[in-house]
């Protein structure tokens, strides 16, 4: 039997790594783009991405939890933040030329 804590652990671990994406990504961080629809396409995309992610299990302790939660969210803004410079990086380039 599935130990619905650790699936939901899980779950939000992808979610906020993707919630971290899409506030940060180039095209998903636009403004026009409201707030309620990026949290919705990013709990979308972590139920679709459940199946496929395994998920690390809980901390021992609510400290150990946070830090490992606060951590995905890092992942997840540090991804869109190296997206959003490569963009840059090749808008620069073309500039250039």
């Amino acid at each position: 039997m599935v130990d619905m804590s650790d699936a939901l652990f899980g779950y939000m671990c992808v979610f906020l790594r993707t919630t971290g994406i899409f506030v940060t990504a180039p095209v998903l961080a636009a403004r026009f783009i409201p707030p309620a629809v990026k949290v919705g396409l990013s709990l979308l995309v972590s139920f679709l991405l459940m199946p496929v992610v395994q998920a690390a299990p809980m901390g021992e302790s609510y400290a150990e939890t946070a830090v490992a939660l606060l951590g995905e969210i890092g992942y997840g803004l540090f991804i869109g933040f190296m997206a959003a410079a490569l963009l840059a990086a090749v808008d620069v380039a073309g500039q250039i030329v």
